[in-house]
């Protein structure tokens, strides 16, 4: 589940995030290029903390926060990933031409992936197995209903 949520995340970011706005002409400023560079390490990290052993990365990792359930990690860093890309929404301008309700989707996303960060620590497991089916339906809808209909919106 926690690996579903990270392709899909990965998918937003490379296929529409990149893609679209190339093709809009949307400024590529140094702080956006630095959120990106932030955004990639914090990505890297969650790989990480999905198989601190076996990952893709080859990295081979002790847990320096051995408290802390891989859940927790997981979800945290997606909370600042989304926020991180939120900033770089910001900078860019992304959504400037977008009016009303729309606008405020992408904000209100945060709030799924912040519900399974807090529900990692009271060991509600079925709680936050459901919370995590939620995002990953949501996070579907997002890639592929909303964004298509936003993206003609963009700035030109």
């Amino acid at each position: 589940m926690l690996a579903a949520t990270m392709t899909l995340l990965i998918f937003n970011d490379i296929l529409y995030t990149s893609h679209e706005i190339e093709l809009s002409n949307i400024f590529y400023s140094v702080p956006m290029k630095i959120v990106d560079l932030f955004n990639f390490l914090i990505l890297a990290t969650a790989i990480i903390v999905l198989d601190p052993v076996d990952n893709i990365l080859y990295v081979k990792r002790r847990t320096v926060l051995p408290k802390i359930k891989k859940e927790t990690k997981f979800w945290i860093l997606i909370c600042i990933f989304w926020i991180l890309s939120l900033v770089w929404d910001h900078l860019g301008n992304i959504y400037s031409n977008i009016k009303g309700p729309l606008k405020a989707i992408p904000y209100l996303l945060f709030l799924p992936f912040f519900s399974a960060f807090l529900l990692t620590f009271p060991n509600k497991k079925k709680a936050l197995i459901w919370n995590q089916i939620l995002n990953l339906i949501i996070l579907i809808i997002y890639i592929f209903v909303y964004k298509p209909f936003i993206y003609p919106h963009f700035k030109q």
